[in-house]
C-alpha cells in the first residue's frame, strides 16, 4: 500500500535448478551410498561427484498508475545464478565428508555483497556423521 493507499506494483520471482550426483566408485545409490570397501575397514570408501546450478531472479510487475512519490520505491530487477560442484567422500556406512566449490553470480552488481564485479566464490567443506 502507497502512501495515499493506493495500489503499489507487484513483485514477481522467479527461480530453477537443476542438480546431479554420480557415485565415481560405482555403488548403487539409493538414498545415500554405501561404501563397499570402509576406510576403516579394506578400502577407500566411496567417491560421488555432485553438480548444480541454480538461478532465482525478483523484478517488479509492470503496472501503468504507478505513484510518483519520494516514499514509494519500485524495486529494481536482479538476478542471481549459482554453479555447485563437489565431491563428497563416504569414509564408511556413518562418516562423510563434502568439499564444494560454489560460484554466484549477482545480474546488477551494484546491489551485490561484492560491489566489483558482483561475482562470489566460496569454497565449503561439510563433516557429517550418522547417529
Amino acid at each position: 500500500m502507497g502512501p495515499a493507499g493506493e495500489v503499489l506494483p507487484g513483485i514477481t520471482a522467479s527461480g530453477w535448478y537443476v542438480a546431479a550426483t554420480w557415485v565415481l566408485t560405482g555403488e548403487r545409490k539409493d538414498g545415500r551410498v554405501n561404501p563397499e570397501n570402509s576406510l576403516f575397514g579394506d578400502g577407500y570408501g566411496a567417491l560421488e561427484f555432485v553438480a548444480r546450478l541454480e538461478r532465482l531472479s525478483f523484478a517488479s510487475a509492470a503496472t501503468p498508475a504507478v505513484p510518483n512519490s519520494p516514499l514509494v520505491m519500485i524495486p529494481a530487477p536482479n538476478a542471481d545464478h549459482v554453479t555447485t560442484v563437489g565431491l563428497a567422500w563416504y569414509l564408511n556406512r556413518y562418516l562423510k565428508i563434502n568439499a564444494s566449490a560454489v560460484f554466484e553470480s549477482i545480474s546488477d552488481p551494484e546491489r551485490s555483497p561484492v560491489a566489483h564485479d558482483g561475482r562470489i566464490p566460496t569454497a565449503v567443506v561439510q563433516f557429517q556423521a550418522v547417529l
